[in-house]
């Protein structure tokens, strides 16, 4: 999992969740209403313009906050947070009524603010969409289309919005494995392990295709 985040004194916090094929946004003072009303409500936000929607997602892959001191009564830019799982189907929320899925803190920030059912990934696949999300560009102007990354030669979002006077961290699993890529513009990292290896995935693929050497292994040789 990885996650971007930051902290600042503002009163009006932005945050977003992304997972394919729906994002949830949390926007301060934008709510769902009760149970009942919740399809009425969805249609609702999906009239929202995909301009607005894409903008969203452009934004939240950071968390940010503004490096400069705040004083009483000044507008300061909104706190972003965003969450980036693995291996999770983005209709499985109880709050889309999905049976058997109980998610009573993402529920709370698609409750709080605005459930996107139509945002897409430009490409269905982890390296060449989070590649996106990083540059802005499209796997086919970037060549980055399978499962091998290339290194970023284009200033990233967390860059750019750095020099705007935000302060961006990530934590947990790095976005872009290749070491020529660098922080990708982020200005603090507090990296977890990229891949687990000695789980019972990776013993039952070692067993499997014993070839390999192993998921660790595989990724390493794949140069991602």
């Amino acid at each position: 999992m990885q996650r971007s985040w930051g902290k600042t004194k503002s009163m009006r916090t932005l945050s977003f969740l992304l997972t394919p094929p729906t994002t949830a946004l949390w926007w301060g003072g934008s709510r769902c209403p009760a149970n009942e009303n919740r399809s009425s409500w969805i249609r609702t936000m999906n009239r929202m313009s995909i301009i607005q929607s894409t903008l969203c997602a452009a934004v939240s892959l950071l968390a940010l906050h503004p490096s400069a001191k705040v004083t009483a009564g000044e507008v300061t830019q909104p706190d972003i947070l965003l969450i980036m799982p693995d291996q999770w189907r983005g209709d499985t929320l109880s709050i889309l009524d999905c049976v058997g899925v109980t998610t009573p803190q993402l529920d709370q920030l698609a409750g709080e603010g605005a459930l996107f059912r139509r945002a897409y990934a430009t490409v269905p696949s982890c390296i060449p969409a989070r590649y996106g999300f990083l540059t802005g560009l499209f796997p086919q102007t970037s060549g980055v289309v399978g499962f091998r990354a290339k290194p970023i030669t284009v200033p990233t979002l967390p860059s750019m919005l750095s020099k705007a006077g935000y302060h961006s961290v990530l934590v947990g699993r790095n976005m872009h494995q290749l070491e020529a890529s660098g922080t990708c513009g982020y200005d603090q990292r507090i990296l977890g392990s990229t891949y687990i290896d000695n789980d019972e995935y990776g013993k039952f693929f070692r067993q499997m295709a014993p070839q390999t050497g192993g998921i660790l292994k595989l990724v390493n040789t794949m140069g991602i």
